[in-house]
């Protein structure tokens, strides 16, 4: 058996060492090797049991083995010199300082050991030998081996062990049977006690600072260990993010330019031979959604390369600098290029915001016509508001397609991009399917100075005079005005719309002519059109908002 696999025995806890696998030349004599290996390694665990690993034997740093080899030779050392002093008395007496002085070389390998050798070898001494030995010495030292290396039920069996022999040693050595002799046992005694005791508390005080040194250790790494795991654990989520953030900005940026380019690209097959002089505009809006999609994909690589964020512009100097961040300027233009099916109307002036709150809105009012042009059908009409309230800003976006009826790719990547988007800064969003057809998206963006206070949402008006009902729609009563926002009208009449065949009226959402120029598809309406999705319940008879499931 090795040296390590003498400690890994004597270590309380420590896994066993694999015994050797027998030979199959000599089966008997290695199962005989096996079984001996196996005793040994019992005794040497039970010799070394006691240890105290809370107390750090060796937290001074200095090696274990060396730690060993330095007891063995110093207790060579002792036994040498007393053996030497003692031999004078006898064989005996000899015999009995070796087993007092010897149990230090294994004083902190195996305390077990050297407790029951020393024990022996005093009572021994006792029996052979009427004056104190020289190798008594080696009892304080002893005590203090066992205060210090090993835990407190074996320090206190030798502090035991050591009382009874300061009291055994003087009765033998001074027998109290006169006056002058019970003076010198009294005086031996308490020599001998005190030298025990202070061994002991010296011993005991060391292995109660070491095992707060070693508690202080632990505790430091591990919270080194834990505070790793956090930062670790940031790390991942800031990627996570990022992740998320990269795929947003994609599936906005490519999602709505194929399908603008698929739409135009169908309609202008059908131009190209009912009316060939609209193929060069259709042809033209291709190219320039083609070129405005790359220049986004490129400003997004150069973002991911410069470590920016959704509304940051790239390095000075950098291709991606020179393309602005899509806003609030850009939405006439959006609506326009998506196709001649859309209408925006804007309420109020558009105030000085911020790139991140513009590129939201953007890319809100962007995924809602992609979702049009993906969902509601190829003859579906769409109308968008955008409200610019002292409060935020408020999107609605409505259609006359499929709505619940649509079919879906199953994922909802857009809606729940839209919803991430709109969270950053405060604000709620719902899409949902109308009562009787098509599709509503309202969505809420809410100032930085205004994070709280939300403004009221006015519930729809009645429809206007004159206007029919929209077919199955209960009459509704007009509603009060709401404190500081005025009786508002839901989109307003635009002459010159007729009505549209297929396309059913309904209050609140404009006629659409036949056809007409692109700068008529945008107009500015006086007054805000609150659109905050999360100031008021759904009201039950309001066609607008039907429950269903999100697209």
């Amino acid at each position: 058996m090795t040296h390590q696999q003498h400690r890994s025995a004597g270590m309380p806890g420590a896994a066993p060492t694999p015994a050797a696998e027998p030979s199959s030349g000599d089966p008997e004599g290695a199962a005989h090797r096996t079984g001996f290996t196996g005793a040994v390694r019992t005794v040497l665990g039970l010799a070394g049991t006691g240890r105290s690993e809370g107390g750090l034997p060796h937290a001074s740093g200095s090696d274990p083995d060396r730690a060993f080899l330095f007891d063995v030779a110093t207790g060579l050392l002792l036994a040498a010199s007393c053996g030497l002093l003692d031999s004078t008395y006898g064989g005996a007496t000899l015999l009995a300082s070796l087993g007092l002085t010897l149990p230090w070389a294994v004083r902190r390998r195996w305390p077990l050991v050297a407790l029951i050798v020393a024990t022996l070898a005093a009572l021994f001494q006792l029996v052979v030998s009427d004056q104190p030995l020289f190798a008594i010495v080696a009892v304080p030292a002893l005590i203090y081996t066992f205060a210090r290396w090993t835990n407190r039920t074996f320090a206190r069996t030798g502090l035991a062990v050591g009382l009874a022999g300061a009291f055994l040693g003087p009765i033998r050595w001074a027998l109290p049977t006169s006056p002058a002799s019970i003076g010198v046992f009294v005086v031996t005694a308490l020599a001998c006690s005190g030298l025990v005791a202070l061994a002991y508390v010296i011993g005991s005080r060391r292995r109660e600072r070491a095992e707060r040194v070693h508690q202080a250790v632990q505790t430091r790494i591990e919270r080194e260990r834990l505070m790793a795991a956090e930062q670790e654990q940031r790390s991942r989520v800031a990627t996570i993010n990022e992740r998320n953030r990269i795929a947003r900005e994609l599936h906005d940026i490519v999602a709505h330019s194929l399908s603008v380019i698929v739409v135009q690209a169908e309609g202008g097959r059908a131009l190209a031979t009912k009316r060939p002089e609209k193929a060069p505009e259709v042809l033209s809006t291709i190219a320039d959604t083609s070129r405005e999609a790359l220049a986004e994909m490129r400003q997004m690589v150069g973002l991911l390369r410069s470590g920016g964020a959704p509304g940051e512009t790239g390095r000075a100097g950098s291709p991606e600098s020179y393309l602005p961040t899509p806003g609030l300027d850009d939405l006439p233009d959006l609506v326009a290029r998506t196709g001649d099916r859309f209408d925006l109307t804007e309420y109020g002036a558009r105030p000085a915001v911020s790139q991140a709150l513009g590129l939201s809105v953007y890319r809100v009012v962007q995924e809602s016509l992609t979702n049009v042009l993906k969902h509601a059908g190829p003859s579906a009409h769409a109308a968008v508001g955008v409200t610019y309230a002292p409060e935020g800003i408020g999107i609605r976006v409505v259609d006359n397609g499929k709505g619940p009826d649509a079919t879906s790719d199953g994922k909802g990547h857009g809606v729940r991009g839209m919803g991430e988007r709109v969270a950053l800064h405060g604000g709620t969003v719902s899409a949902l399917p109308r009562a009787g057809g098509g599709f509503e998206v309202l969505a809420w963006l809410p100032y930085p100075n205004h994070p709280a206070q939300q403004p009221g949402y006015p519930r729809r008006p009645a429809d206007p005079p004159g206007r029919p009902d929209a077919p199955g729609r209960p009459e509704q009563p007009g509603h009060p005005e709401q404190p500081g926002y005025p009786e508002q009208p839901g989109y307003p009449e635009q002459p010159g719309y007729p009505a549209q065949p297929g396309f059913p009226e309904r209050s609140g959402y404009p006629e659409r002519p036949a056809h007409r120029p692109r700068p008529d598809h945008h107009q500015t309406a006086t007054g805000p059109m609150i659109t905050d999705p999360r100031s008021s319940q759904p009201d039950p008879t309001d066609p607008y908002r039907g429950e269903g499931a999100r697209r």
